[in-house]
């Protein structure tokens, strides 16, 4: 006999549209690649449980396991783009939490710290008015951009992380270290050469009318070999595509009643504190 105790098993608090329309899946990444009206459930024990161990944070594994158990129609979270990858973040943070979330923000007027409440279903239905990436046409060729998946962000960003690390140790090495300008300088080449397998990672084919080119190492070829007008194109139309994508900017009023000057924030979603407290830091933008 079923425990009554089944009738108080967790429901879906929202239901959700990905920005994307599901132009990047398949059944095998979404269920029948459903698109629209996708239930959201809020986080349980596990789900909390597991933001709070530092390995499953740095390599990504937190955040797909929140992702397919509060979403379950996502099968293969990494396979996620990161057109939808914040949205449903915040969709699953309003589900545990609530339409509001504190954030402490400081003015960079008067340096007065305050707390003020972000309504994250107005954030949401901003990043739902995304566009999808334009392509770039140059030279009778079209070059087709895609974003990257959560598994492709998350394996660049491990790549910077330990990068950065290795330029924080060198820094500390004394400044009469004969081997110091020279590790610095490879490390910095290093960095030059992620940046631009990232960019390089966009482009989902290139055509001219008649063929189309899909292979990753022949598309990586051409445009790291020919006129820099290609790749630098490529650049541009990335870096517009990720600021239309990122989390809005937010208008702050001063509450300091000797200043009240408005400014410019931007939360920062750290996934271990935008799950694992009720109260995030912003960062100011402009003045």
């Amino acid at each position: 006999m079923a425990s009554f105790l089944q009738s108080y098993s967790r429901q879906p608090k929202i239901y959700v549209d990905l920005p994307s329309q599901g132009t990047y899946y398949n059944d095998k990444i979404v269920t029948e690649n459903t698109i629209s009206e996708i239930p959201v459930f809020g986080m349980n024990t596990m789900d909390e449980l597991i933001i709070k161990t530092p390995d499953a944070l740095f390599s990504g594994e937190a955040t797909a396991h929140i992702i397919k158990s509060c979403i379950p129609h996502i099968l293969d979270p990494w396979k996620i783009v990161s057109f939808d990858i914040d949205y449903l973040l915040i969709a699953i943070r309003i589900a545990t939490y609530g339409d509001l979330m504190p954030i402490t923000t400081t003015c960079p007027h008067c340096s007065n710290s305050a707390e003020h409440d972000i309504n994250l279903p107005n954030v949401l239905g901003q990043l739902s008015n995304n566009q999808l990436p334009a392509p770039v046409m140059l030279e009778g060729l079209k070059i087709e951009l895609r974003p990257l998946t959560y598994k492709e962000q998350t394996d660049f960003s491990k790549q910077n992380f330990t990068l950065q690390k290795k330029l924080v140790q060198i820094e500390k090495l004394p400044d009469d270290n004969k081997d110091k300008d020279k590790l610095r300088q490879d490390i910095f080449n290093e960095m030059t050469q992620l940046a631009a397998e990232i960019g390089l990672t966009h482009v989902h084919n290139i055509s001219n009318g008649n063929d189309v080119e899909f292979n990753f190492l022949e598309i990586k070829h051409f445009l790291v070999t020919n006129d820099s007008m290609f790749f630098n194109a490529v650049q541009d139309r990335v870096k517009e595509m990720n600021d239309s994508w990122s989390l809005p900017e937010i208008t702050v009023t001063c509450i300091n009643e000797e200043c009240g000057k408005d400014f410019k924030t931007k939360i920062n979603v750290d996934y271990s504190s935008f799950f694992g407290n009720k109260s995030l830091s912003s960062r100011n933008l402009t003045l």
